[in-house]
């Protein structure tokens, strides 16, 4: 994939499985985006939001020490758009995150891309 659909736009990647992030921070550089992370820690992804000028994200529900619902909340009081990329069902999900995009593991990298040029359409 060469579309370059994502040029210029920086994408959050908070991912703790090493080869589930690599795959979607190549993906997203083929699209154009301009990867911040990847990280697998929470705190070191507030760190990064707070440290530059994120345009969408792609989150792990499971970081290993527990979920991100919390940094969810943070990316939606930036008003910064995301989706989960997660083992887990819907069903997990606090009601007011309920509404926020979910793709299911195992997930081709191409149907994340697809969901974050969605996230970012005009």
């Amino acid at each position: 994939m060469n579309r370059q659909t994502l040029h210029g736009r920086k994408v959050l990647i908070v991912e703790d499985d090493y080869f589930q992030a690599l795959e979607t921070q190549e993906s997203l550089q083929d699209a154009g985006a301009e990867v911040i992370g990847p990280t697998g820690d929470g705190a070191e992804a507030e760190r990064l939001i707070s440290g530059h000028a994120i345009d969408a994200a792609v989150i792990d529900i499971n970081l290993g020490l527990g979920a991100s619902f919390e940094l969810a909340g943070m990316l939606k009081r930036h008003g910064i758009p995301f989706l989960f990329v997660t083992g887990y069902d819907a069903a997990v999900i606090p009601a007011e995150l309920s509404k926020v995009d979910r793709l299911s593991k195992p997930v081709c990298s191409w149907k994340i891309v697809e969901t974050v040029e969605t996230l970012l359409a005009p």
